[in-house]
């Protein structure tokens, strides 16, 4: 909002409103989050599509099959590379607070409610025709956020994770690529403060600068392991 005028009965409107404008968002992030929940809820697949209070043929898993049997294509790769490491990271504890993905959240993964994950994920190979390898870079901009646990928005640009897991699709085969093949998939661990000290405020990280921040690289059964080993060195320095 921008107050044209100095004189105190236009910057008391300008007040009330902004109040008044802060107060609704309020509420309105409470309504929001309050049937968040229920949204979150896994389905079975079994439901139907509904039209004039009579079921249709359609299922849910029919959408499913429609909208996200294609692992390959960038953006439904990285929701898949997320799963998988929610797979090898979350213990029977942590699951049922996953029942889905939890879509804008501060950070991707929640351990115990104190360890916080970012999952970034990248691939040589495309779902569209290339002529060379896609260069490997990792996003690792720092950004604003939403805290759904205490319902407010974070507007301090950082990264809210402790630790980050990269994933590459390292394939180079397009005829046998398979992103559910996990042996097709390379890991790195590294906590947050080693990307912030050494990479700064760079937006992507090559396999050379994980390197360069001691990235450790990690099998898919030993990614809790690292993860809690680089949770438990913050605050160590980068050598």
């Amino acid at each position: 909002m921008v107050c044209a005028t100095r004189s105190w009965g236009m910057e008391k409107s300008c007040w009330v409103a902004r109040v008044y404008e802060d107060v609704i968002k309020v509420y309105a992030d409470r309504n929001m989050s309050k049937n968040r929940s229920e949204f979150e809820a896994a389905k079975t697949g079994d439901e139907h599509l509904e039209y004039k209070g009579g079921a249709l043929k359609y299922r849910m898993i029919d959408f499913w099959r429609w909208s996200y049997s294609n692992t390959m294509f960038n953006t439904l790769r990285g929701d898949f590379a997320e799963y998988i490491t929610a797979t090898a990271l979350l213990d029977d504890k942590s699951w049922p607070n996953y029942q889905t993905r939890k879509h804008g959240d501060l950070v991707d993964l929640w351990l115990d409610m104190n360890l916080h994950v970012e999952v970034k994920s990248t691939a040589y190979l495309q779902s569209w025709h290339v002529s060379n390898y896609s260069t490997i870079a990792f996003d690792i901009k720092t950004r604003e956020g939403y805290d759904f646990e205490l319902q407010r928005p974070i507007k301090t640009k950082q990264r809210h994770a402790h630790v980050y897991v990269f994933c590459l699709l390292h394939h180079k085969d397009i005829e046998t690529v398979d992103p559910l093949n996990i042996d097709q998939w390379s890991f790195w661990v590294i906590r947050t403060q080693a990307i912030n000290d050494v990479l700064g405020e760079k937006q992507t990280a090559s396999l050379a600068d994980l390197k360069r921040c001691n990235a450790v690289e990690s099998s898919y059964e030993d990614l809790r392991c690292h993860v809690d080993l680089e949770f438990a060195r913050i605050g160590t320095p980068v050598t």
